[in-house]
């Protein structure tokens, strides 16, 4: 009985299971549940290039839709998270946080709930990337504002402009550029 009910503790801690006072136990949805793998630091270089394989395939669909699907509340929501990353940047503090707000306000832009839900999902080792990938650029004497200032920039300005392909393209521009400035491997694509 006892090993039960640590189970069910450990489960219930990463979100696999709800459990309610007189309702029970129940499996919560997968995309609730916190990946123990993809929970851990993207501190080997094998692990790094998955988290950006898989941001290469997510990232530029999320803005491609934003693009498309956009709307007031939406952009206003994207133009604030693009301005408290670029205060935080030209500020000299750390901007992580800063910088995956803009990320998950584009897959809220998109006016797609999955997308929001994988970004939600992903966050932990999204952000470490992005963490990574600015403390490296930092290292090596790249300014952020010449750099990824400008990435960013152009993605929110396809967004405004509609524009889905060039949204898409804007992104996978910018994630093939955060991999080049941590020095990993380019990924090839069909």
């Amino acid at each position: 009985r006892s090993a039960v009910r640590e189970a069910i503790a450990e489960l219930r801690s990463i979100g696999m299971i709800h459990t309610r006072q007189g309702a029970g136990s129940h499996v919560a949805s997968s995309l609730n549940w916190q990946n123990t793998k993809s929970s851990q630091s993207p501190d080997k270089s094998d692990s790094l290039t998955q988290v950006f394989e898989v941001r290469q395939e997510l990232e530029p669909g999320a803005a491609a839709a934003a693009a498309a699907r956009r709307d007031s509340a939406a952009m206003a929501a994207l133009r604030g998270a693009f301005r408290g990353l670029t205060a935080a940047s030209k500020g000299g503090h750390p901007a992580g946080e800063a910088d995956i707000r803009f990320h998950e306000a584009i897959a809220v832009a998109s006016g797609n709930e999955v997308f929001v839900d994988l970004i939600g999902y992903f966050r932990k080792p999204m952000s470490q990337s992005i963490v990574l990938a600015r403390s490296n650029s930092a290292r090596q004497g790249i300014r952020w504002r010449s750099d990824a200032y400008q990435e960013h920039r152009a993605i929110l300005q396809c967004i405004e402009a509609g524009d889905s392909d060039a949204a898409r393209s804007a992104m996978h521009l910018h994630i093939a550029n955060a991999r080049r400035r941590l020095g990993l491997a380019p990924i090839r694509s069909c």
